[in-house]
């Protein structure tokens, strides 16, 4: 984080370096910070908004704003719908949210695009939580 702020303050208009630390603070759990690195971010440059909605919306779900957090998903997913991340991400908080229904099928194309991407450990994980969920209907 501190080698972020470093490049910060020599240039307060690099947008990598806000996504950046907006990743570390997330990992850090300063949700509040990494909202408004990602925010910043998306204000610099445009060209990082599907990694940010992504990343700002699992923030936004970990502060308990699971409404913004599926807002910053969908606009993810309507500037990358291929983003398999954001598919399971958006999945996973529907079933933390009771909505266990509606998450298949975020879970299932997260599953495909993981499986098409060569991610296999993703892929895996992503069948088995939508298994966890069938045997939970």
């Amino acid at each position: 984080i501190e080698d972020y702020n470093q490049a910060l303050r020599i240039n307060p208009n690099y947008a990598e370096a806000y996504f950046n630390r907006g990743n570390a603070l997330r990992k850090s759990k300063d949700m509040k910070g990494a909202i408004e690195d990602y925010n910043q971010a998306l204000r610099l440059n445009p060209n990082f908004a599907n990694a940010c909605y992504n990343n700002r919306g699992i923030a936004r779900v970990q502060l308990g704003d699971v409404k913004g957090g599926i807002e910053d998903f969908n606009q993810a997913l309507r500037l990358n719908p291929n983003f398999a991340e954001t598919y399971a991400a958006r999945g996973v908080t529907l079933a933390l949210s009771g909505d266990k229904k509606g998450a298949i099928p975020d879970l299932q194309k997260a599953s495909e695009l993981f499986q098409q991407q060569g991610k296999i450990d993703l892929y895996q994980k992503t069948l088995d939580l939508i298994k966890r969920l069938f045997e939970k209907f």
